[in-house]
């Protein structure tokens, strides 16, 4: 005798996933992040941390990963129909076209203070990419010009085509890279790729999302139980050790990934 799978395991035949008391427990928890998320409008532009009570923190700088985060998370709600979300989503596209943009050399800085003398780093960049996806999705003004601009971005300053990846680090003019590659940036690039796939059309986002899966997943993953190792060189090599001495940082920890 054979076990049926979990979705069909209902009384009538109806999948769990499509009766109608779980869709309106979806509907209810996707309302409830959304208002979450709406609390952390800035009045200065973009969007602000949250405290554990969910109260904006304005007395820190906006950051540009929680912006474009946001502004992704708000135009689907945008596109769910949940009222007030639209609006923000314009919110987070301004700030992105003026305060967290770098109208010198192109870009996005990390925070609204610029902080590391203005580097930029492929992390929020690809968060760009999502979020402006998100707004096209959502028919909202501005986005197709601020998702040309971080395609632009992506595609001249961050992707490596040679070996099919996102470097992580570029100084503010562009001119010096960190001899350092990671699978956070990466792993967030293809999200975004995934994403631009989806509002474009181009199948080049599809290929390069899958060059990324290819390497960190099957040519390094695979043959570690399914840990992700992190840290990479500029050529590629593991650096096992890298962190060893801050395992507990935001955004390159210590060791791998399950």
């Amino acid at each position: 005798m054979t076990s049926q799978p979990a979705t069909e395991r209902q009384t009538g035949g109806t999948p769990w996933i499509q009766q109608a008391d779980h869709r309106n427990w979806l509907a209810t928890e996707s309302n409830r992040l959304v208002q979450f998320s709406i609390a952390s409008r800035h009045p200065g532009g973009g969007f602000a941390w949250l405290d554990g009570d969910g109260k904006a923190e304005l007395d820190r700088p906006v950051e540009t990963w929680i912006t474009t985060r946001m502004t992704h998370v708000l135009a689907v709600g945008s596109l769910l129909g949940i009222p007030g979300c639209g609006p923000l989503v314009d919110h987070g596209i301004a700030s992105l076209r003026s305060n967290l943009a770098d109208p010198e050399h192109g870009g996005w800085f990390s925070a609204s203070d610029r902080p590391n003398n203005g580097e930029k780093r492929a992390y929020e960049q690809a968060f760009v990419v999502l979020a402006a996806s998100s707004a096209v999705l959502a028919g909202r003004p501005g986005a197709e010009d601020l998702l040309a601009q971080a395609i632009e971005t992506v595609t001249k300053r961050f992707w490596d085509e040679t070996p099919g990846r996102m470097f992580d680090v570029a100084s503010r003019n562009w001119a010096e890279r960190e001899p350092y590659g990671g699978a956070n940036a990466n792993m967030h690039s293809v999200e975004a790729f995934l994403a631009a796939a989806d509002v474009t059309g181009d199948s080049v986002w599809l290929q390069r999302a899958l060059r990324i899966a290819e390497f960190f997943i099957h040519a390094n993953a695979r043959s570690r139980d399914w840990r992700i190792p992190e840290h990479f060189d500029q050529d590629w090599i593991e650096l096992p050790e890298y962190n060893r001495s801050t395992p507990a940082h935001q955004f390159r920890p210590f060791g791998a990934t399950v």
